[in-house]
C-alpha cells in the first residue's frame, strides 16, 4: 500500500476507534488495528457505514454465542457435523501464510441448516485463531478450498444454506476471504455459482479460482499457491494421508485453538499451540504444523454418509437458529445420537441424561446392538465404497433369504 493511503486509513482507524469506544471488544475480537480496517475497506473507507457494522457484528456474536463455539449448545451439532471431516481448518498454512480451510461437499452428511451454519462459524474462529500474523489484513484472511470431486446433485448443502452461511460471513467476518478455490467442479455447478455470486460483493467474487486437477496447469497454479504435498490425492495433491485421521482428533482440544481462553493472562497465550510445536515441531513448506497420524486408506464419500435417522426419541435437545435462538428438535438429536452410536461407543449422548453410551441403543422398546452398524460400514469400506441400492446389497440379500425361509 502507498504511503499516503497508510496515512490515509491510518486517519480513518482513529476516527473509527472513536466512534465504537462505548462497545465493549468480544473476547476472541480485538479492535486492533486490522479489525478496524476490515470493515472500513468492506464499506468502501466510510467511518459511519463500517461503525453500524462493528455495532451490529458485537450484538449478533453475543446472541450467537461466537466467543464459545465449544459451548455444549455448539458441540452437539458439531459432534455430527464434523463425523465426515466434510469441512475442516488445515494444520497448515498456504503459501502466503494464511489459514487453510478444506471444503468436502460430496461428504455432507446432514441436512441441518443450523448445524451447517454452526460447523462454519466454528471454522471460520478456528481459522481465524491460527492466523501467524493477526496484525496484518492479508496475512489473517482464510485460503477455502471446495473440493467439487464425486459431488453430485443431490449431495451437497442446500443452497438456502449456504446462501445463510455466505450472509452471515459476508456481514460479520469481512475481508476475511483471502481466496476461493473451487476444484474440478461440475457443470451444474456452474449454475449454482450464478445464484450464488448475487449475495457475494464484487471484491469477493473477483476472489473465486476454478481449477481443474485433471490438467498439468490446473495443478501447476493449485501448487503455486499452496504445497500440494500437504494435500491427498483426492484433493489435487500427494499426501499419504488426510491431516485429521477422524472427528474426535479434530475436535480434541489439544489441537483445537478455540479451547482455550485468549483473555488469560499465562505466560503460554496458547498452551495448544506450544504443546504441538514441542511434539510434532516439525513445519511444513506452506508454513503450519504437520501431524503424524497413522496412515489411512483414502476416504469414498459415498461410503462416510450416515446411517439413516431413526424416529425421535423423547429426549430433546437444543436447536439452534442462525440468530441464536434455540428451538426443540427431537429429530435432528435422534439422528445424532445414531450416527455416534455407530462412530464409537464410548462417544458421549448430548440428549437429555447425558449418559456415556454403552455398545447398544433402545429403539421402539427394544435393545439393539450397534455392532451392526459396524459391520454395515466394515461392508462398505471392504467393497471399496461403492453404494448398492436399497434390495441388491450383500446385506439385503442375505436378509431377504431369511425372511424366505
Amino acid at each position: 500500500m502507498p504511503a499516503v493511503e497508510h496515512q490515509r486509513e491510518a486517519e480513518l482507524i482513529a476516527a473509527l476507534r472513536a466512534r465504537v469506544s462505548d462497545l465493549t471488544p468480544p473476547k476472541r475480537m480485538p479492535f486492533d488495528d486490522a479489525c478496524l480496517a476490515r470493515y472500513l475497506r468492506a464499506r468502501n473507507m466510510q467511518v459511519g457505514p463500517a461503525a453500524d457494522a462493528l455495532h451490529a457484528t458485537v450484538a449478533w456474536r453475543a446472541q450467537f454465542g461466537a466467543d464459545d463455539m465449544r459451548a455444549p449448545k455448539f458441540m452437539h451439532h458439531l459432534e455430527v457435523e464434523t463425523a465426515t471431516l466434510k469441512s475442516i481448518v488445515a494444520p497448515f498454512q498456504d503459501r502466503k501464510g494464511r489459514p487453510v480451510v478444506v471444503i468436502d461437499p460430496s461428504r455432507e452428511n446432514s441436512t441441518s441448516k443450523d448445524g451447517n451454519i454452526a460447523l462454519a462459524i466454528y471454522n471460520m474462529e478456528r481459522a481465524i485463531a491460527t492466523a501467524p500474523n493477526p496484525q496484518s489484513v492479508e496475512a489473517s484472511s482464510v485460503l477455502f478450498i471446495f473440493n467439487c470431486k464425486g459431488l453430485s446433485p443431490r449431495a451437497g448443502p442446500s443452497l438456502s444454506t449456504t446462501l445463510a452461511e455466505a450472509r452471515i460471513l459476508q456481514a460479520h467476518y469481512p475481508e476475511r476471504l483471502g481466496q476461493a478455490l473451487v476444484l474440478d467442479a461440475p457443470g451444474f455447478i456452474g449454475d449454482f455459482w450464478n445464484v450464488l455470486r448475487r449475495a457475494v460483493d464484487p471484491n469477493s467474487r473477483e476472489k473465486v479460482q476454478f481449477l481443474s486437477t485433471k490438467t498439468a496447469e490446473g495443478r501447476a497454479k493449485l501448487d503455486s499457491i499452496i504445497d500440494t504435498s500437504l494435500l491427498t490425492p483426492w484433493h489435487g495433491g500427494t499426501a499419504a494421508s488426510e491431516p485429521y485421521p477422524d472427528s474426535r482428533v479434530y475436535l480434541h482440544p489439544e489441537v483445537d485453538p478455540l479451547a482455550y481462553d485468549p483473555t488469560s493472562t499465562s505466560s503460554q497465550a496458547d498452551p495448544q499451540r506450544s504443546k504441538l510445536e514441542s511434539t510434532d515441531g516439525a513445519v511444513g513448506a506452506g508454513g503450519g504444523f504437520s501431524f503424524s497420524f497413522k496412515s489411512h486408506p483414502p476416504r469414498s464419500p459415498r461410503s462416510l454418509r450416515s446411517p439413516p435417522e431413526r424416529e425421535p426419541d423423547s429426549a430433546h435437545s437444543p436447536h439452534l437458529s442462525p440468530s441464536g435462538s434455540a428451538s426443540d428438535s427431537s429429530a435432528e438429536h435422534s439422528g445424532a445420537s445414531t450416527r455416534q452410536a455407530s462412530q464409537s461407543s464410548e462417544y458421549e449422548s448430548h440428549g437429555g441424561s447425558g449418559e456415556r453410551m454403552s455398545g447398544s441403543f433402545s429403539h421402539r422398546g427394544k435393545t439393539h446392538s450397534t455392532a451392526s452398524n459396524v459391520l454395515r460400514r466394515a461392508a462398505s469400506s471392504l467393497s471399496g465404497g461403492r453404494r448398492h441400492d436399497h434390495g441388491t446389497s450383500p446385506w439385503h440379500r442375505f436378509s431377504r433369504r431369511r425372511m424366505k425361509t
